[in-house]
C-alpha cells in the first residue's frame, strides 16, 4: 500500500471513529460524559478534549507551514 492510500485509510478510519464517539457523546449526560472509565484520557470528555486538541495543533501547524511561518509558530 502506498503512503498516500494509507494516509487516506487512516484519515477515513479516524472520520469514522470520531463520528461514532460524537453519537455516543450525544446519548450520554453530562456527568456520565465526565466519568472517569479507566481509559486513557480518563473519560469520554477527556477522549473528546483530545480529539479537539489534537485538530487544534494540527490546523495552526498546517496553517503556519502554509504562511512558512514555521519559525514564528515554534
Amino acid at each position: 500500500m502506498s503512503l498516500l492510500s494509507n494516509l487516506k485509510l487512516m484519515s477515513q478510519y479516524n472520520q469514522w471513529m470520531n463520528q461514532k464517539i460524537y453519537q455516543v457523546a450525544q446519548q450520554l449526560g453530562d456527568n456520565k460524559i465526565k466519568q472517569d472509565q479507566g481509559a486513557f484520557f480518563g473519560s469520554l470528555f477527556g477522549t473528546l478534549n483530545h480529539i479537539y486538541q489534537g485538530y487544534f495543533i494540527l490546523k495552526r501547524d498546517a496553517i503556519c507551514f502554509r504562511l512558512n511561518w514555521h519559525l514564528r509558530c515554534a
